[in-house]
């Protein structure tokens, strides 16, 4: 598999150096590599990000420094990536990280803003953004087909689990494995746990009802956009 990789880098240069011009498409080439990954840290860090600044206002005063913290804490994180058994541990975060991990998230996510929220206010967020109301088929997707078939491939992934490889060849040791499996719990367990607090939290004071309704601070930060929704 190594061999494989370290061919494709060889090949791909030598490819260039047949073009016109083959400084400029070399030099072209990295840059959309270097722009691609800035575009996938805006995306993922600024969603934390901006989870932080909502639930705690105060942050938004340091909101540079916050984000030159995460900017380095994500380059550091990043860096034994680049060591000589870089591509083992890309492959092993890659492989947990992005499996079941993302499948239970993204199962309980959409049922609880579809199920717990409710499809009909969610839709009608949308119209107060864009003016219109999504039809039919948006709300039986979010409904019922999205969550069904993430559950279906949670399960599927579930049943056909085998021990992953790198490479398909190279096992990994057993503290690799629950390095994994370290991983997905960090993400996963989130959901049942605070689900877990919560309901232990209203029960005490007697209001185990608001488990499964928004809290009267859910909403956009905008007080203009607030009352239109208030009204």
């Amino acid at each position: 598999a190594q061999a494989g990789q370290g061919l494709a880098f060889v090949t791909y240069p030598t490819a260039l150096a047949k073009l016109p011009l083959p400084w400029l498409w070399s030099v072209l080439f990295f840059f959309m590599l270097f722009f691609l990954g800035l575009d996938s840290e805006f995306a993922l860090l600024e969603t934390a990000l901006t989870a932080m600044y909502d639930g705690y206002p105060a942050t938004r005063k340091h909101k540079v420094k916050i984000t030159g913290i995460a900017c380095l804490a994500c380059y550091l994180l990043g860096l034994p990536c680049t060591s000589n058994v870089g591509q083992y541990i890309l492959d092993l975060m890659d492989t947990y990280g992005s499996g079941f991990g993302v499948l239970f998230i993204a199962f309980w996510e959409i049922v609880g803003f579809m199920w717990i929220y409710g499809v009909n206010n969610f839709c009608k967020d949308i119209k107060l953004m864009l003016g219109t109301e999504p039809g039919w088929f948006w709300k039986a997707t979010w409904l019922v087909i999205a969550p069904l078939f993430l559950l279906v491939i949670f399960i599927a992934a579930l049943v056909t689990w085998e021990s992953p490889r790198y490479g398909g060849i190279v096992e990994y040791p057993d503290w690799a494995h629950a390095v994994g499996w370290t991983i997905v719990g960090l993400s996963a367990v989130q959901i049942p746990l605070w689900a877990i607090l919560m309901t232990i939290y209203y029960a005490i004071k007697g209001r185990i009802s608001q488990v499964v309704k928004p809290t009267p601070e859910w909403g956009p930060g905008d007080k203009q956009v607030r009352q239109q929704i208030l009204d």
